[in-house]
């Protein structure tokens, strides 16, 4: 996001944060290596992205999530 600015990520089911976060701030990555969240199938996950008002442009940006059954 450039020096001095930050996305924070976060996975969300249905439109609710879960505990899946991770703040970028001068750097081109973040991970969240602690939490750990089951979704029920069918339901909708989705990632937002929350860029402080500094960070123009949104080009670039991808996400790799791992996801393992019960």
């Amino acid at each position: 996001p450039g020096v001095g600015n930050s996305w924070i990520v976060t996975v969300r089911e249905n439109g609710s944060n879960t505990a899946l976060t991770c703040t970028m701030s001068n750097t081109t990555s973040c991970s969240d290596t602690t939490n750990v969240v089951s979704f029920t199938a069918g339901n909708q996950v989705d990632v937002f992205w929350d860029a402080n008002a500094a960070v123009t442009g949104t080009a670039g940006q991808s996400m790799v999530m791992e996801c393992y059954p019960d």
